[in-house]
């Protein structure tokens, strides 16, 4: 492993896999990287001290017998933007990574500039403007009263995952985006409308197909409309797939997904002054919408084996979980703190009562990077001399 400074700005910690060697060899190498992991690392900003979040990263490391290969990690704030970027293992600072439902927090954004637009209504039923638009689609009855807001924030009614019936053609890529979201739309809805949090991801594909049918693009072009261009994102992706998965399947690099989260602290607006999204839309993000709802457990795949919404969190915005006070307590942030974790466990979180955020990429799994995060935010708020 090797360390360097990149530009004065970036700070990167370098690692090659190395072939199974002796025991004298394995011991070798576990002092040699203890060594480098205790050395001391360096930032974009004078009096940020990376040493403590580079050594809790550094922990994870499968080198050390640790659960992820490798990870990239940025933080920033909305007055002095970008903080800091470490990667170590095989991920650098330019990994390009896949988000999974840390897809979500862009594709709401994206959503939402509709809303900006006043092309689209949060609490119109999208039955409306599947009717106007593509008329042949076919949009049952028992599904009359779902908002985008339901959409957006997993209240609409749709069971959550592994659900073969709605969720099947996530997974298709040989299909439309139209043909996935007629497939959900024709699915039994679990809840009524309104009533129920159940996290899943089914519902975005008919929040994209809507999106697209409003803005006359392919959702791609939409997205980048919408999104990629107004940051300037570099990297930023769903793939070339025609039926792309709308909360699930963007991939970009830390720097990216940094810019977006700067958006958010910068109440809408982008790094280069540019507006993205309304202040009033920014406050909705993160807006609890399920207050008063009954909240489903969440499914196993996610948050180590599942268990009820809130232990951990205690809301849900568009594409935000709200973090549960004590969670938050112990990073020493006065909070409120919103987090968005993957499936392979990348993770993106917004700290709104210390305005700044931050993102983590590995290829792993929800749990670790959720492990990863709440150990090295302590880290950071110590770094970035706050209570």
């Amino acid at each position: 492993m090797t360390s360097k400074l990149e530009s004065g700005a970036r700070w990167i910690g370098e690692y090659q896999p190395r072939p199974r060697r002796s025991n004298f060899g394995i011991l070798a190498i576990i002092c040699i990287c203890a060594g480098l992991i205790l050395a001391p690392a360096r930032s974009a900003v004078a009096d940020v001290d990376l040493f403590g979040v580079q050594s809790t990263l550094d922990s994870y490391l499968g080198i050390l017998f640790g659960d992820v290969s490798g990870y990239s990690l940025a933080f920033s704030e909305n007055a002095r933007g970008s903080l800091a970027t470490v990667a170590n293992g095989n991920l650098t600072i330019d990994s390009v990574v896949a988000l999974a439902s840390a897809t979500k927090i862009p594709a709401a954004i994206a959503i939402l500039t509709l809303v900006d637009a006043h092309k689209l209504d949060l609490d119109t039923p999208v039955g409306q403007y599947l009717n106007k638009l593509d008329p042949s689609f076919n949009w049952p009855s028992d599904k009359s009263a779902i908002t985008m807001r339901m959409l957006l924030s997993h209240t609409a009614g749709f069971p959550s995952p592994p659900d073969p019936e709605s969720g099947y053609c996530l997974n298709v890529q040989f299909t439309t985006l139209r043909s996935c979201a007629q497939y959900v739309a024709n699915a039994s809805l679990n809840f009524k409308p309104g009533t129920t949090f159940s996290y899943t991801g089914v519902d975005y594909q008919i929040a994209g197909y809507i999106a697209m049918l409003i803005s006359g693009k392919s959702w791609n072009d939409f997205f980048n409309d919408a999104v990629a261009t107004p940051l300037r994102l570099t990297t930023f992706s769903y793939g070339s797939d025609p039926n792309p998965r709308i909360a699930g399947g963007g991939q970009c690099n830390v720097s990216d997904y940094s810019k977006i989260l700067r958006m958010l602290l910068r109440n809408g607006v982008s790094d280069k002054g540019r507006r993205v999204l309304s202040q009033q839309l920014v406050q909705e993000m993160e807006t609890d919408q399920t207050q008063g709802l009954t909240i489903e457990p969440l499914p196993s795949l996610f948050f180590n084996g599942g268990g009820n919404l809130q232990n951990e969190f205690s809301g849900y915005t568009f594409g935000f979980f709200i973090l549960s006070d004590s969670v938050v307590a112990t990073s020493g942030s006065p909070g409120p703190v919103f987090a968005d974790p993957g499936a392979y466990g990348a993770t993106s979180w917004l700290d709104t009562g210390l305005h700044y955020g931050g993102i983590l990429l590995i290829n792993a799994n929800t749990t670790v990077g959720l492990n990863m995060v709440s150990t090295v935010t302590p880290h950071i708020v110590s770094d970035l001399g706050r209570p």
